[in-house]
């Protein structure tokens, strides 16, 4: 087959949805399809292997959040559009078998470049507007205020309608979307993992451990930093990802006498050994639509104390630590458990590393996307699938 990704993956956004999107594309180069990946401006984030039919396009980005910044980006992806973007669908479009897009623009951009070359469109959704709001509350009711949001949540919805295929991330999201649509979806597709390299003498554990994400509110590392506030002997926090709220968490850190350690974005190689060298991760998020660091650190070994959250539930069972969301008293009282626990951490760990082994991996995922991009290829014209 021939497909054509449209996917949004801009270094200071990404968030593990549209990351899992480029490993779809490289996975499915793998299985011989030739792919062509519109747009990312940050290769180097990806290791790519060469030899695969995966063809990388490129476009500049606006970068920052200064006033009028989003607007830019726009004009500049419209403008890019109607270079690069067409002169390939000139060259090679009537040629494509599937254009795939995910939430929101690129969904909205799929149906709209398919519907006009008369070729198939999937789409990825990770999450709904009432999913957001229910999790997120008053801050989603904010956020929902702005026009231009709502706007962009509404022709998704009519994009996901007039798609051929919708692939959701997990069963929550599923529930979600079809609430949200009020029509059935398939099944959904599961993110993974890249296998770290294994080493023949692994690293020795650190007194630190680690916390990966972005930094926003729903994440809620404020409630870890003041949580290891209350651990006599609290160990290095270290903090990979960047967000809104890293200078409030710089001065909370400051102010409570918490050693942080704020890495910022970091390779994919300098990720897994800091999450090796680890006692264990800590993930306090409220909302996900998968969650993906605690697979990272079950595959390096090491347990993830986790918020109770129904999508966590789901995902990993019993293969997490969990404590009580918002509750930072809860929160203290497990991290104080597992850093006197080394033998129970090791175990779990290794527990974990099993679980993720045996259910994730990208190929098996790709496996399962190529089997319904031929299904709807072969299915009766009639049959919208819709």
């Amino acid at each position: 087959m021939n497909l054509l990704f449209l996917v949004d993956l801009r270094r200071r956004s990404a968030g593990g949805g549209v990351y899992s999107l480029f490993k779809f594309a490289e996975a499915l180069a793998g299985l011989g399809h030739q792919v062509d990946f519109f747009w990312i401006d940050e290769p180097r984030l990806f290791r790519v292997n060469e030899a695969l039919n995966l063809s990388l396009h490129t476009r500049a980005v606006i970068r920052g959040s200064f006033r009028g910044s989003l607007f830019l980006d726009r004009c500049l992806d419209g403008a890019y559009d109607r270079s690069i973007l067409r002169r390939f669908l000139k060259k090679k479009g009537e040629n494509l078998d599937f254009i795939i897009g995910h939430q929101t623009r690129t969904a909205i951009k799929a149906v709209a470049i398919g519907e006009m070359l008369g070729v198939k469109i999937a789409n990825f959704v990770f999450e709904t507007p009432g999913w957001l709001r229910d999790r997120l509350v008053s801050g989603w009711e904010d956020k929902w205020k702005n026009a231009g949001l709502r706007k962009d949540w509404d022709e998704f919805h009519d994009a996901l309608l007039r798609s051929d295929l919708i692939f959701p991330n997990s069963w929550s999201t599923k529930s979600h979307v079809e609430e949200w649509l009020s029509v059935p979806v398939g099944d959904p597709v599961f993110p993974a993992v890249d296998r770290p390299a294994r080493k023949d003498q692994p690293p020795g554990k650190k007194e630190q451990i680690i916390y990966v994400g972005r930094l926003r509110d729903h994440k809620n590392v404020p409630e870890l930093i003041e949580a290891l506030s209350r651990v006599e002997g609290a160990p290095l926090l270290v903090i990979c990802g960047v967000g809104p709220e890293e200078k409030m968490l710089r001065s909370q850190a400051a102010r409570l006498n918490v050693r942080c350690d704020f890495r910022g974005l970091v390779s994919e190689a300098e990720k897994w050994s800091l999450i090796a060298e680890s006692r264990f991760m800590v993930f306090p998020s409220s909302f996900e639509g998968f969650g993906i660091p605690p697979m990272e650190a079950l595959i390096q070994g090491i347990p993830c104390l986790a918020a109770d959250i129904p999508i966590l539930r789901e995902v990993y069972g019993e293969h997490l630590e969990y404590f009580k969301e918002h509750d930072i008293d809860k929160l203290t009282d497990r991290i104080r458990e597992l850093l006197n626990r080394p033998g129970y951490c090791r175990r779990r760990g290794e527990e974990g590393r099993a679980f993720v082994e045996a259910r994730f991996s990208w190929e098996s995922s790709a496996r399962k996307i190529e089997g319904l991009l031929w299904r709807s290829l072969r299915r009766n014209p009639c049959d919208t699938g819709k």
